[in-house]
């Protein structure tokens, strides 16, 4: 497959990804906390707690960015579900 950008990420032969020259992960990760915090107020107002499962080749992939987010929403009411598959496939355990 031929890409006509210099912004293209390879993660494999399977993933590959087309990348805006004006793409930010920090701004990536504002928006995910602003939007985790969002969420955590909704489930907040009907009592009910917001949880987070991280996921291979998702932005929440691994433990440490699941307590990284954990972290920024600063809400006690946002948990996380941890998949042993998942932390098998990332090399966790």
């Amino acid at each position: 497959m031929q890409y006509d950008s210099e912004n293209v990420t390879n993660y494999g032969a399977r993933w590959r990804y087309r990348m805006a020259p004006e793409f930010s992960w920090e701004r990536q990760w504002e928006v995910l906390v602003e939007s985790v915090k969002w969420c955590v107020q909704k489930a907040k107002t009907v009592g009910l707690k917001l949880i987070v499962e991280p996921r291979v080749g998702e932005i929440i992939s691994n433990t440490d960015g699941m307590l990284r987010l954990i972290e920024a929403v600063n809400e006690p009411n946002l948990g996380a579900i941890l998949d042993t598959g998942h932390q098998y496939a990332q090399k966790e355990i």
